[in-house]
């Protein structure tokens, strides 16, 4: 199925190319889920979820407890709520929001979708603060897409917690797909898909937490930007013959020029023990 929420760096578009790898586990975990298109692609059985942002998650706990009254809510806010004034008086309101209310991720949902390009950003206080895109039409699924969605979600623990915590957690026969903010390079990091809290060392630290759930028997996927740097770090860490590197072609979904076309090289990275 479609992921529910449109994400910087959604890998929705990736998926033929992620698919043949995605077989023989017993477990999907995924530490960076975003849209979690991947996921919502594999439909897996047993799986985590996890992402630093609360509300996102949040968003999914409220998809798979109450279905039906989230997307009712949902559609209230979509049939009168789409002008530019609405779109500002909801925003403050899901600033001023507390905790894991239907009403806060009803209004997340329609933020993620009139929001400019469906970015999530906060200032240093935690306020979100991207302004109102320019979309003529809205993406809503449909009650059976969420039915199913939330049917899926009860086989998936979900968490908003450090991915350090969620790869403690990787045992023998686990498929692992991260998707962090990617390693800084020439095409990357203006566009939204790096983070500054999220730089070389950290890439770096989280090669050697993939070292460690490679031992324990976890088959590792990593996308990550064209970067030589990040791919000899790599290439250190793991014997390259257990290593299986994929380029991807793709349209940026954020472009500081709106008239620029040029596709942009993406990587793919295979970490298992049977190629």
């Amino acid at each position: 199925m479609k992921p529910l929420v449109k994400w910087v760096g959604g890998k929705r578009r990736f998926i033929k190319d992620i698919d043949p790898y995605l077989k023989n586990y017993k477990r999907y975990i995924e530490p960076f889920a975003g849209s979690a298109a991947v996921f919502f692609h594999l439909n897996p059985q047993n799986a985590i979820l996890n992402d630093l942002n609360k509300d996102l998650v949040n968003f999914y706990k409220n998809v798979r407890d109450n279905p039906i009254q989230l997307l009712k809510s949902i559609e209230n806010l979509f049939e009168v709520k789409t002008d530019v004034e609405s779109y500002y008086l909801l925003r403050d309101e899901y600033n001023s929001l507390k905790g894991n209310s239907l009403r806060k991720s009803a209004i997340f949902f329609y933020l993620n979708k009139v929001a400019f390009n469906g970015i999530y950003r906060v200032n240093s206080r935690g306020i979100f603060n991207v302004p109102v895109g320019k979309h003529k039409t809205y993406y809503i699924p449909t009650e059976s897409e969420f039915l199913e969605a939330s049917e899926l979600l009860k086989n998936t623990k979900l968490y908003s917690i450090s991915y350090e915590s969620i790869m403690d957690k990787v045992n023998n026969k686990d498929l692992v797909y991260l998707d962090p903010p990617y390693f800084p390079d020439e095409t990357s990091k203006f566009v939204g898909y790096t983070d500054p809290a999220f730089g070389k060392e950290q890439h770096y630290h989280m090669l050697t937490l993939c070292k460690n759930a490679f031992a324990k028997g976890a088959t590792i996927i990593i996308s990550n930007s064209r970067s030589k740097e990040f791919a000899m770090a790599l290439y250190k860490t793991f014997d390259s013959s257990f290593i299986t590197a994929i380029q991807i072609q793709t349209n940026r979904s954020i472009n500081p020029n709106a008239n620029n076309k040029n596709r942009f090289v993406e990587m793919l990275y295979v970490i298992k023990k049977e190629q």
